[in-house]
């Protein structure tokens, strides 16, 4: 997913224009990397870039929790 599929989603489900869902959207990633151990916002930049898939990303979260595949 990169963040033109997620300003569209935002916009599409809040009715909110597209230089709104925008700022909506660069907000939340901010945050999210701001607060984020730096291995997962890593991890973000790339699932937005289309280069990692979300099982990954969700994959490295239960390894923060010390949950195991299985």
């Amino acid at each position: 997913m990169d963040t033109t599929a997620l300003v569209q989603l935002v916009s599409s489900k809040t009715g909110l224009n597209e230089q709104m869902a925008t700022l909506a959207v660069d907000t939340v990633i901010g945050f999210l990397k701001e607060k984020l151990p730096a291995e997962l916002s890593g991890q973000l930049d790339s699932l937005l870039s289309g280069q990692e898939s979300s099982s990954g990303l969700l994959g490295a979260v239960k390894g923060l929790f010390g949950k195991k595949d299985g």
